[in-house]
C-alpha cells in the first residue's frame, strides 16, 4: 500500500463530491408541494403525517388538513399520507417548469 497513491484517490474522490454537490446547488429549487388531506366527505384530517421520502421530509397537517413543502428541485418524488385509522396512501409526484 502506497500511501501517496491512497492520498491522491482520497484527494480524487473528494473532488468528485464537491463538484457533484455544487451542480446539485445549481438546480432549480424553488419548487413547492402543498396539499389538503381529506377523508372521503371531503372532511379536512388535520396531523395527518405527510412524508416526501426520496428527501426524507415530513410534517403534520395543520388544522385544516394543509401541508406545504418549499424549496423543493425538479424532480420525481412519491409522497406518503398516514392517519390514524385510515389507509396509508402513497403518490406520485413530479415537479417540474411546466
Amino acid at each position: 500500500c502506497n500511501p501517496v497513491a491512497i492520498l491522491k484517490k482520497l484527494f480524487t474522490l473528494l473532488v468528485l463530491l464537491f463538484a457533484c454537490q455544487f451542480v446539485l446547488a445549481q438546480q432549480n429549487c424553488t419548487f413547492t408541494i402543498s396539499g389538503k388531506v381529506v377523508d372521503e366527505r371531503g372532511s379536512a384530517l388535520p396531523g395527518a403525517s405527510v412524508q416526501i421520502k426520496k428527501l426524507s421530509l415530513g410534517e403534520a397537517t395543520n388544522e385544516t388538513g394543509s401541508f406545504r413543502f418549499e424549496k423543493i428541485c425538479e424532480g420525481t418524488y412519491f409522497v406518503l399520507v398516514q392517519y390514524l385509522g385510515y389507509e396509508t396512501v402513497e403518490k406520485r409526484i413530479t415537479v417540474d417548469s411546466n
